[in-house]
């Protein structure tokens, strides 16, 4: 159950601290579906505590994000269009889609990786989007980290006024 996932994630950042905090929001930068704010209230409740610094947690969360960016970017651009081309039509996705994507990103692609970063509901589309239109990497890191710098701010910040006790 998403509970016990959630259970097991706060556990493991109060456990493994920054190491872990990194681990999850690599694997959730990747585009992966998660609680990943859970992670977010155990750094809270360790700032809190006095066992984690504010400025280094949103850094870890914010680098481990981006280092999953890269991860998901490099599979969008290695396989994105070959997967569509294949299983597309079962997700309604059609040449026609990969066109527009191709020109929203070179129209707005570092505007998206940035606003997408720091809004749930695009977060992960835009990855893979990104890869798969093979919009030039480094403006793509650039951009999601500063977007992963605001996101993992206000994560952090919040999880620190919530007192970090969601489970303690």
């Amino acid at each position: 159950a998403l509970s016990d996932l959630a259970r097991t994630l706060y556990d493991t950042v109060i456990r493994y601290g920054y190491l872990a905090l990194f681990v999850a929001t690599l694997l959730e930068g990747t585009g992966l579906p998660g609680p990943i704010q859970i992670a977010l209230f155990a750094s809270g409740y360790l700032i809190i505590r006095g066992d984690m610094d504010p400025a280094a947690a949103i850094m870890v969360a914010a680098m481990g994000n981006v280092s999953g960016n890269a991860i998901g970017y490099l599979l969008g651009a290695n396989g994105g269009r070959a997967f569509v081309r294949r299983w597309g039509r079962y997700l309604r996705i059609t040449e026609n889609h990969l066109e527009l994507i191709d020109r929203w990103f070179r129209r707005y692609g570092s505007l998206t990786a940035f606003i997408a970063r720091i809004f749930g509901i695009i977060r992960t589309p835009v990855i893979i989007g990104a890869g798969v239109a093979r919009m030039p990497i480094g403006p793509f890191l650039l951009f999601s980290c500063i977007g992963d710098l605001i996101w993992a701010a206000f994560w952090i910040y919040a999880s620190m006024l919530l007192g970090g006790r969601l489970f303690g």
